[in-house]
């Protein structure tokens, strides 16, 4: 059982507990005999060894004998089968070879094309009808194309003899209207009571399907049999799957979308403001008012102030942003604005706050200690002034998530995973001084940029520096926490936007190292359109330069979290009978029919 490409292998182990009995048939396939009681929730244990690291996962199968809906069961014949009762009886004898599908649409044969163009295939849907009217009913088909039916009231057995006087309907042809002029049998049947039914298409060539339906005594309104009447064998109008089992697979070697805000927020006490606008009134105190991240309070200008309008701000130290954020409340700005970095205009264009985004983009990174903004009109009227003056530095222009866990992430000195967080597969690094992770992005067709996502702290942080193909890049402190944090319950703020590399080129391969400086440095992955791939020992030692080729650390397994979702790559093929059930555990996805419930432990 693989977790995801180039992620970590589980192989299976063992089974065991569960009330009924297994017999191994092969490595991870078991005939499971459950007990004699159905009705019975049975639970069972399944343990995988993790390749990587030799944990052992436990998770818990619970199988409940119900399942609402049909059970369709397909088989591809060879061009010499020609009639439908023949084609039933190869099915019969080759039950085990065919492919299960469950659907919850009534007595139905889904639309089906063989995998092979133009071969003939027989499909049989079977399990019971609970009729909500006592009656005289006649059953009417769309068949496509030949077809037969039979309904009991007791098991039936697919034997053409045995179950002759049971037969309901022999059609040929197709029909692709429901048709109560149709050579059936009719039959009375009583409200609540179980009847087993077998539907049997035969269809020649290429794709198919077939439906039930009935009229009630002299009625000729055809109704479409309701799935909600409709159950698999054993199982009676009282029964409910209230654990339906839908597997999601994920391939992806990513994790998924990050959904946080990709931009980097800066300390803003220390910012400086050093010219602004002329107040209507002095009582605000601007150099607060306009770094406290918060929006809602607008302070107002003297009316008849000329423009330009200027602010100048001094943020104490060089910083990197991309974005600045001028948010206004009910007085707007629609008109030119221009921005000066450190005596040099880097922006100049028409700016209007009434729209959501109230960014203004600058289209790349800047370096920049000392920024000027200067309004220099106004279509709104008498301007409003900003509400917050916020630099943003977006890390990177992908949402896609590649987490620590990933198997091509090399950690080396004093760096450890740890489940003591909030982590994506539920597991970090966390790194003191000389701990450095390297890896190497392969980029794709839209990949030109990498995030690094990790921890905050104002008591439990660190600093790290960055490398980017053997260049120191940059350095993070990650002991600033953002005041949008501060209400949380929590010394330390998870999977937050640290740092970016951008401008890269499409589809180019980059390697990246985060090398631990002081304190505690926490990363939980990474924003890239593209994936990790294998780096040689030379490029580690090349970019960290302290490698040690005999102290790798490679990424550890996925922990329970992340089992739940793998869990959709075990087969468990439950092949019904009234004596017992295969299960499987090994490739493919689940038969469903049985399979209603998993929980990891």
């Amino acid at each position: 059982m693989k977790t995801r490409s180039v992620m970590h292998t589980f192989s299976f182990q063992s089974i065991e507990g569960g009330q009924g009995t297994f017999t191994a048939l092969a490595t991870g396939i078991y005939k499971y005999t459950p007990p004699s009681n159905l009705s019975i929730i049975d639970k069972f244990y399944v343990n995988y060894k993790d390749a990587s690291n030799s944990e052992i996962t436990k998770m818990v199968v619970s199988v409940k004998q119900v399942v609402n809906g049909t059970r369709c069961s397909f088989y591809n014949l060879s061009s010499s089968v020609t009639t439908v009762t023949q084609a039933y009886q190869i099915l019969e004898a080759n039950k085990d070879y065919s492919t299960i599908v469950l659907s919850t649409d009534g007595i139905v044969v889904p639309q089906y094309s063989s995998d092979t163009s133009y071969v003939p295939w027989v499909c049989l849907s079977e399990g019971v009808f609970i009729p909500n009217e006592t009656g005289e009913y006649k059953f009417t088909f769309i068949h496509d194309e030949a077809c037969l039916f039979y309904l009991s009231d007791s098991v039936l057995t697919g034997n053409i003899q045995t179950d002759a006087s049971h037969l309901i309907a022999n059609l040929t042809s197709y029909s692709i209207y429901y048709n109560i002029n149709q050579n059936t049998k009719k039959i009375n049947l009583t409200s609540g009571q179980n009847y087993y039914y077998r539907y049997v298409i035969l269809n020649s060539a290429g794709a198919g399907n077939g439906k039930v339906g009935y009229v009630i005594g002299n009625s000729t309104t055809v109704i479409t049999v309701p799935s909600s009447r409709v159950m698999q064998n054993y199982c009676n109008s009282s029964d409910y799957d209230h654990n339906v089992y839908i597997p999601n697979p994920e391939n992806d070697p990513t994790l998924g979308h990050y959904y946080g805000t990709t931009a980097v927020l800066f300390d803003q006490t220390k910012f400086k403001l050093l010219q602004h606008p002329t107040q209507s009134s002095p009582n605000y105190n601007l150099t607060t008012l306009l770094f406290d991240y918060n929006t809602g309070t607008q302070p107002s200008l003297t009316y008849g102030t000329s423009f330009p309008l200027t602010y100048k701000v001094n943020f104490t130290e060089s910083i990197k942003f991309d974005r600045l954020y001028l948010p206004t409340a009910y007085r707007h700005l629609i008109g030119t604005v221009n921005l000066t970095c450190d005596g040099t205009i880097i922006s100049s264009k028409l700016f209007d706050t009434t729209t959501a985004n109230r960014y203004i983009d600058l289209g790349r990174d800047y370096n920049c200690t000392v920024l000027q903004i200067d309004i220099c009109s106004n279509e709104a009227g008498y301007w409003g002034p900003f509400t917050e003056i916020q630099p943003q530095w977006v890390i990177s222009h992908s949402t896609n998530i590649i987490p620590v866990t990933h198997q091509y992430l090399y950690a080396n000195g004093s760096a450890t995973l740890t489940n003591k967080g909030l982590y994506f597969n539920g597991k970090g690094y966390q790194m003191a001084a000389g701990g450095n992770l390297t890896f190497k992005v392969m980029l794709n067709s839209t990949g030109d940029s990498i995030g690094i996502l990790g921890d905050v702290s104002t008591n439990y942080g660190g600093i790290f520096d960055v490398y980017l193909d053997s260049v120191y890049n940059g350095t993070v402190n990650t002991s600033y926490v953002n005041p949008s944090y501060t209400n949380l319950a929590a010394e330390k703020v998870y999977q937050v936007s640290l740092y970016g590399l951008k401008g890269l080129t499409n589809a180019t391969n980059h390697t990246v190292s985060i090398v631990a400086k002081s304190g505690t440095v926490g990363i939980a992955g990474f924003l890239a359109d593209g994936d990790l791939a294998m780096i040689s020992e030379l490029e580690e030692n090349a970019d960290t330069g302290n490698a040690n080729k005999n102290s790798y650390i490679r990424s550890a397994g996925f922990i329970i979290g992340c089992i739940l979702l793998s869990i959709t790559v075990i087969v468990l093929i439950v092949y019904f009978s009234a004596a017992f059930y295969q299960i499987h555990f090994k490739g493919g996805n689940p038969d469903r029919d049985v399979v209603t419930e998993t929980i990891i432990v």
